[in-house]
């Protein structure tokens, strides 16, 4: 018996008794498609409201959206994060309490999210760059830490480190951090003593640890040692500093900057993955796993043209998931969709995720 029923009623393993076709009537989806949580996951994203099913169809409830961080707490933490700096730079003597209470509450809250990577891609966008890269940094890192089971106290230590990690751009001139073009030898020179001068204004100015001071100061060294101030090598490196390493330079590729525009996620992954010279391998994958970039019933655009929906995605090759085709390099709809495996097809990249 063909019956129409609430898209939000079904759970997988229905068949489309009808075609699910788009305003212009191209067909999205064909009949006799049984459908499993990645294609009701697309649905969803298309706004499908209701579909035409053979039988009842199994029910089900659906799950709550988990929310995103709380945009007037996302003011606070940025609020916070520049009174500290301010203070620090008139000379003034300060405690962090306050901002460890905030990253206390964004762990409890991050705690409680099955897909941490939605909560940390819904940060608010706001002009100036620091802040932001600041907190995007220190939220990145904590979540980082949270999937690897790390306690609250060592987690909101981390996020305090990640999220002072740049204090010491604040001696750097503004003309230099924000310079369009390429550095000269002399302002990278000065460029490259902000970890020190971070380092040593926190150690001046606030009650620290010695744990969170060195990953600030170590958070631009590297594990093959070409990083600095210290060019030290591996685990020589702070674990806290490795972590930030990898979240410094995941949200900076990630963002648009005055010289450069943003790089797509998956492609960023792929640079930190494919360089573990540089970073820690193992936090590298940890942060693959969080951010979940390419998520079962995602719709995504080739390079050449194609769109297809992700069906699966490979433990060790996650930037390069296995997809079913719904559209052709021209745009065509695909019918029935055809299953292409990008780990098989080395070629073929993806540009992004299609917005619904």
């Amino acid at each position: 018996m063909v019956c129409q029923r609430p898209l939000a009623s079904l759970g997988p393993g229905v068949t489309l008794a009808r075609p699910v076709t788009d305003a212009a009537g191209n067909v999205l989806l064909p009949q006799g498609l049984i459908l499993d949580e990645c294609l009701l996951h697309l649905l969803h994203l298309w706004n499908v409201e209701s579909i035409f099913v053979d039988g009842q169809g199994p029910e089900v409830a659906g799950p709550e959206p988990a929310p995103l961080l709380d945009k007037r707490f996302q003011q606070d933490l940025l609020q916070d994060i520049q009174l500290l700096e301010a203070a620090i730079s008139s000379d003034k003597r300060v405690s962090v309490e306050r901002l460890a209470t905030q990253l206390r509450h964004a762990v409890n809250h991050l705690s409680r999210q099955p897909r941490l990577g939605l909560s940390l891609m819904g940060l608010q966008r706001i002009d100036d760059y620091t802040y932001l890269h600041s907190l995007s940094t220190a939220l990145i890192s904590m979540g980082i830490a949270i999937k690897l089971g790390w306690s609250q106290t060592a987690t909101v230590e981390l996020g305090l480190a990640a999220v002072l990690h740049d204090m010491g751009k604040t001696m750097v001139p503004r003309t230099i951090l924000q310079k369009p073009g390429p550095l000269s030898p002399a302002e990278w020179k000065l460029m490259y003593k902000h970890p020190e001068f971070g380092c040593a204004m926190l150690s001046r100015h606030s009650n620290l640890n010695d744990t969170v001071l060195q990953a600030v100061l170590q958070h631009h060294e590297r594990m093959d040692g070409s990083g600095y101030p210290q060019r030290l090598k591996g685990e020589a490196i702070s674990e806290y500093a490795r972590i930030i390493a990898i979240a410094d330079v995941y949200d900076a590729m990630t963002s648009n900057r005055c010289y450069k525009p943003s790089t797509a996620a998956h492609l960023s992954l792929e640079e930190i993955l494919t360089n573990e010279r540089l970073f820690d391998a193992t936090y590298g994958r940890v942060l693959v796993t969080m951010l979940d970039i390419f998520p079962v019933g995602s719709r995504v655009l080739l390079a050449n043209g194609a769109e297809g929906i992700v069906v699966a995605c490979h433990p060790h090759q996650p930037t390069r998931p296995q997809l079913l085709l719904i559209k052709d390099p021209k745009g065509a709809p695909l019918n029935p969709p055809v299953p292409l495996d990008l780990t098989q097809r080395k070629g073929i990249e993806i540009i992004k995720v299609v917005a619904d």
